[in-house]
């Protein structure tokens, strides 16, 4: 699984965040467009607060990776507005059986 790891403040005000992720290996090379949800429909903050900083895990299911396999993996906002909100955007990569 692709597991995007996000801090940010409680000031974010926007219900999700934009990311554009690029995955390139040896048989791979894709570009995706993906939106981080950061507040679920009623507007509550997803994931885990302590004061005013939140951490929060996202699984990207639509992504699979190869076992064995290098990947080289680029992580941006897929935006060219200021967010000064997000502290730390993260990525890791576990394998499923």
């Amino acid at each position: 699984d692709l597991t995007f790891h996000l801090r940010h403040t409680v000031h974010y005000g926007f219900d999700n965040l934009p990311i554009h992720l690029s995955i390139k290996g040896k048989d791979l090379n894709k570009e995706y467009e993906l939106m981080i949800p950061v507040r679920d429909g009623s507007g509550m903050i997803l994931g885990s607060a302590l004061g005013d900083i939140v951490d929060l895990e996202h699984i990207v299911q639509e992504i699979r990776l190869q076992s064995g396999q290098d990947y080289e993996i680029t992580i941006n906002p897929a935006t060219n507005q200021d967010i000064p909100d997000i502290m730390k955007i993260g990525v890791s990569i576990s394998h499923q059986n």
